[in-house]
């Protein structure tokens, strides 16, 4: 007996071994109300995107506002339980570094899992936000041509057009991929309402000369 369950033990682990091994890392929770949780140790890796097979859909998009300056590369995966996006958002220089990276259109998600995105030679946001259900943000200091590369694990089946919004002592709005809500449009003018009126402002100043 001690034999069999041996060799049944060892089978049952090559048969593990054999299957696909599909691992999420450590990513964080982000309930509505959250405000600078720290991504300390929260990602999953490259590897772990390349697993998901190719993505279902991906968009580019550059700014330039004559402050910042760079693209915002938006990509959707079958992820774990529903859909993942994962930003890549490259600062090509100007003047100003990027602190904040807004995504709208997750008002409708009563759970998400967010992280960083290690193994490519991005640098790590360093914090997080969803003080607004809708917008998540993500917190940093983006000097020289670094990138970030974040993930957002949704529980969604169907992703759509959104709105970014890429921040500093200026912002500009970008196009982005998210779950598409009825309130997406609105969102995208709410990109901004979490770091206060004074981007508006400067935004309103920019506009007008």
């Amino acid at each position: 007996m001690k034999i069999l369950r041996k060799t049944i033990g060892a089978g049952a682990l090559a048969l593990m071994c054999a299957l696909p091994q599909v691992t999420f890392g450590s990513l964080v929770s982000l309930p509505t109300g959250t405000s600078g949780l720290s991504l300390s140790g929260a990602n999953i890796t490259t590897a772990t995107v390349a697993s998901w097979g190719a993505a279902l859909g991906s968009m580019s998009s550059s700014f330039n506002n004559g402050i910042i300056s760079g693209t915002l590369l938006s990509q959707v995966f079958n992820g774990n339980g529903g859909l993942a996006f994962v930003y890549t958002l490259t600062r090509t220089g100007v003047i100003d570094p990027i602190e904040h990276l807004t995504v709208g259109g997750f008002g409708g998600q009563n759970s998400l899992l967010v992280g960083n995105v290690t193994g490519g030679g991005a640098i790590a946001a360093t914090t997080t936000d969803r003080t607004i259900a809708s917008v998540v943000s993500f917190d940093g200091l983006l000097l020289g041509a670094n990138s970030w590369e974040v993930v957002i694990q949704t529980t969604a089946t169907q992703w759509g057009n959104a709105t970014a919004g890429v921040i500093d002592s200026g912002g500009i709005t970008v196009n982005a991929l998210s779950v598409p809500e009825p309130t997406t449009m609105v969102a995208g003018a709410m990109l901004l309402l979490p770091f206060g009126m004074s981007t508006l402002r400067i935004l309103r100043r920019k506009s007008s000369v």
